[in-house]
């Protein structure tokens, strides 16, 4: 209309409603922090966060197992059953063993040569206790003994050990040990060992052999052998 002045511009800096101004003129600031995205974690911290629920998870399925306080542990149902059979097949090998334990006596009888003396003969009684070893296939000597005198009365005697075989029936490490020789004449005891061999029978239940004896003393020039049996001597 005329008469009318024409509206005027916004001023510099001013702000129009078109604008998103306020009215009083002033520009709003925009708070760049504020308004940016989150930040990604890297791939380095991903990894670590996996570890540790990995490790936590570990943790509570230790917790859950029983703990080793120390010492051995208890034996397996599987450990007994084999120990229980190896006993079993023990007493099972001496119930089929052809072997006899039990106190056996017999004959020893041979001839031994001295330094400067002739061939003599020598008699004897030889003792030993044979006893079932743990492997039920063996019959241990114990307590063997061998005393006897040659035909002059010169006095000897002497250790008997060994074992006998059940399986093959054969005398194994069979030794005549610590013997002692002594001429009365002289009082003088010569020293010496030797070995015996033999075979076990059933029927009946006997041991026969052989021996053999030298002097450890070379000088001397003691040696000798013979034969040796025994039997149950109740």
């Amino acid at each position: 209309m005329p008469g009318q002045p024409a509206p005027s511009r916004p001023r510099d800096g001013g702000v129009s409603a078109r604008d998103g101004g306020s009215g009083d003129g002033a520009r709003p600031v925009t708070d760049a922090g504020a308004m940016s995205t989150p930040a990604m974690p890297s791939p380095g911290d991903q990894d670590a966060a996996g570890q540790s629920e990995r490790d936590a998870g570990q943790r509570m399925r230790d917790a859950g197992r029983p703990q080793n306080t120390g010492g051995s542990a208890p034996p397996s149902r599987r450990d007994a059953a084999v120990f229980e059979e190896d006993a079993s097949t023990a007493q099972e090998d001496a119930a089929q063993s052809n072997c006899m334990p039990g106190m056996y006596a017999g004959a020893f009888i041979g001839s031994v040569e001295l330094a400067g003396l002739s061939l003599i003969s020598v008699t004897g009684i030889a003792r030993t206790m044979l006893t079932v070893d743990d492997s039920g296939q063996h019959l241990r000597m114990e307590e063997g003994l061998v005393e006897g005198a040659d035909q002059s009365g010169n006095s000897f005697a002497v250790e008997l050990t060994g074992s006998i075989n059940c399986l093959t029936n054969q005398v194994e490490e069979g030794r005549l040990e610590n013997g002692v020789f002594r001429l009365g004449s002289t009082a003088t005891d010569l020293s010496f060992n030797g070995t015996v061999q033999g075979d076990y029978f059933e029927e009946p239940y006997s041991l026969v052999g052989t021996w053999t004896v030298e002097a450890l003393d070379i000088a001397s020039l003691l040696t000798g052998g013979g034969t040796w049996s025994i039997s149950p001597n109740d």
